[in-house]
């Protein structure tokens, strides 16, 4: 198994954590109450800050707090975006997102790809995402290796 880890230099937005989350799907069976799970299905559309999800389905768990601590999507196309301190965008496709709030780790696995804006891409069978530091790390297999492309340094444009 190949591993690959991109050190990104920026975070996640810093506020994003501590913004409220909403849905929106074409149907949705809640459960409020302490360890439950709630299930929306169709056009789902999640958004904490600047943090962007969407997939055809998604599972969200709550805590024993009765807070939201778990969201997994997949779809045909399940996507993960978000905005870091500096206003750089970070996107991820995959089959199938897991995302722990409670460590910040997004996992994605099936034909999974992730773009940081300024820095480079990354596709692998499964990427996992830090929300929280900005880094991934991929996996793969001599079969269906991890292929990266990281963008050169920009030239400092002189001053006029």
């Amino acid at each position: 198994m190949l591993v690959c880890l991109i050190p990104l230099a920026v975070m996640a937005k810093s506020s994003d954590r501590t913004a409220q989350i909403k849905t929106s799907s074409t149907s949705t069976s809640v459960n409020a109450e302490a360890n439950a799970t709630s299930v929306l299905t169709g056009n789902v559309r999640i958004v904490q800050g600047t943090l962007l999800a969407t997939g055809d389905r998604a599972v969200i768990y709550s805590g024993t707090d009765s807070q939201v601590s778990r969201v997994v999507l997949a779809g045909a196309r399940a996507h993960l975006e978000q905005r870091d301190d500096l206003g750089q965008l970070m996107e991820a496709d995959a089959l199938r997102i897991d995302y722990d709030l409670t460590t910040g780790q997004a996992v994605l696995t099936g034909q999974a790809s992730a773009r940081k804006e300024s820095m480079g891409t990354a596709a692998a069978p499964t990427i996992i995402y830090n929300v929280d530091t900005g880094t991934f790390s991929a996996e793969g297999s001599d079969a269906d290796p991890v292929k990266m492309m990281l963008y050169p340094r920009q030239a400092k444009q002189p001053k006029p």
